[in-house]
């Protein structure tokens, strides 16, 4: 009955190893790989063997004998050889219980640096993975493979990681030695200056566009000019029309512009503005969109809308050769009435004014004297 289980035994490793041919028959052995080693109609041989420093193992009724460097179908011919002169039917089955030799090492910028055990077929990102990833952005890692002690493939990082299975992706063989150092990147870098939420440096890599690094750097505020943005280099100003971009519109001209390390991106205030005075819920100056239209309801939607005021005597104030002028508008009737023909739009330097509910008759005059005498004194709202 043993002899039937033993057979069995062998049989079921048998089949083990050959539906794992790389992993158990092909690949090369070496120190501190243990080995479990099975003889069919002799229990007493099964054996748990592991492979020493010095690459030798040793075997009951074999000896001592050189293992590192040979594959398991090596080692079971060995073995079935040697115990073949005293015994019939020997049928010898040795197979991996654990693998330590097919070991790689990865030093410099990931957050858990060490030696780890090659687990199949794997690649520089596999091992980088396994301790635990990047400490840094791929663009500001340098990798290197050191292979034999002598030989260097240099590792593409950020192409590694984005087109794993790239060439970039460097397979890893046994005591590999993948180093990866943080890059300086002081030397890289792209200054941000204007009407953005975070002024300041950022970093330059190979996928940055001015659109990139204006998001990094917080999109521009409300009162920045689109159409007036530039890179300053080398002592010249280039001009960056974003306009359309910040639309989402593709433009070819943007989407294709390098920035370049010491540049300055600049994204300056508007000058063209537009008011809303009067009684509404946040009076005061406003950039004057650069691009579209600008409507009465617009301007009262950023102003807060009506706090208490005449919205049906509303009016536009638009200066005209030097002299201020109105354009009657009846909010009322816009929002009640839904007459758009109403909603009318609004020119830079416009003031929509919406008066106080009074009861003595309102005057445009009242309101455009003070205006006149700023605007001939060359101040505007």
């Amino acid at each position: 009955m043993k002899s039937l289980i033993s057979i069995f035994l062998c049989t079921l490793v048998l089949s083990f190893i050959t539906a794992r041919p790389a992993e158990a028959q092909e690949f090369t052995l070496g120190p501190d790989d243990v080995l479990e080693v099975i003889v069919s109609n002799h229990e007493d041989l099964n054996k748990i063997v592991t492979i020493q420093a010095d690459g030798t193992v040793t075997y009951p009724d074999v000896g001592t004998f050189k293992a590192a460097g040979k594959s398991c179908a090596e080692i079971s011919a060995i073995i079935k050889t040697a115990l073949e002169r005293t015994r019939n039917k020997v049928e010898v089955l040795v197979s991996p219980k654990e693998i330590h030799s097919q070991r790689v090492r990865v030093l410099g910028a990931v957050k858990l640096p060490g030696q780890y055990d090659i687990r199949g077929e794997w690649h520089v990102m596999d091992l980088i993975d396994a301790a635990g990833g990047l400490a840094v952005r791929p663009a500001k890692v340098s990798g290197r493979v050191i292979r034999n002690r002598t030989d260097i493939i240099s590792v593409d990082i950020v192409k590694a990681d984005t087109r794993r299975a790239s060439e970039a992706n460097v397979r890893l063989q046994r005591d590999d030695l993948v180093l990866l150092e943080e890059i300086d990147t002081s030397h890289n870098q792209v200054t941000v200056m204007g009407c953005v939420a975070k002024p300041g440096m950022y970093e330059l890599d190979d996928l940055s566009t001015p659109l990139s690094v204006i998001i990094q750097a917080g999109n521009p505020t409300d009162k920045a000019s689109l159409a007036g943005i530039y890179v300053t280099r080398e002592g010249k100003q280039i001009p960056l029309n974003m306009t359309d971009t910040f639309q989402g519109h593709y433009d070819k001209m943007i989407a294709e512009f390098k920035l370049k390390p010491g540049d300055q991106l600049y994204i300056p205030e508007s000058k063209i503005h537009f008011a809303v005075m009067g009684l509404v819920g946040k009076p005061g100056q406003y950039p004057y969109p650069e691009a579209g239209i600008l409507t009465v309801m617009d301007a009262m939607n950023l102003a807060g809308g009506s706090n208490g005021g005449n919205t049906a005597k509303a009016g536009i104030i638009r200066t005209v050769a030097g002299k201020a002028t109105v354009i009657p508008v009846n909010i009322d009737e816009i929002l009640k009435k839904g007459d758009l023909k109403k909603n009318v739009a609004l020119q830079p330097n416009d003031v929509l004014y919406v008066p106080a509910v009074t009861a003595r008759r309102f005057s445009w005059p009242d309101v455009l004297a003070p205006i006149t005498a700023l605007g001939i004194m060359g101040l505007r709202f």
